[in-house]
């Protein structure tokens, strides 16, 4: 019987630490997915940016070349 009290309040505390653990372990690969996300919408947006400038510098040499 006192074995299984044992295991018991053995398992009680693993478990009471490896919530927070987990909790944590969650915690961090959302922020790292939030970052990459962040990451590559700002790659977008200076795609975006540059196709805008040369589309805007090939209007102007074209119109300059008329």
């Amino acid at each position: 019987m006192t074995y299984t009290i044992i295991a018991f309040i053995i398992i009680a505390f693993l478990a009471l630490f490896s919530f927070p653990y987990i909790k944590s372990y969650r915690f961090r690969k959302q922020q790292r997915e939030e970052k990459e996300r962040i990451k590559e919408s700002k790659y977008q947006i200076e795609k975006s940016k540059i196709k805008v400038y040369g589309e805007q510098i090939n209007k102007e040499t074209r119109e300059n070349r008329k």
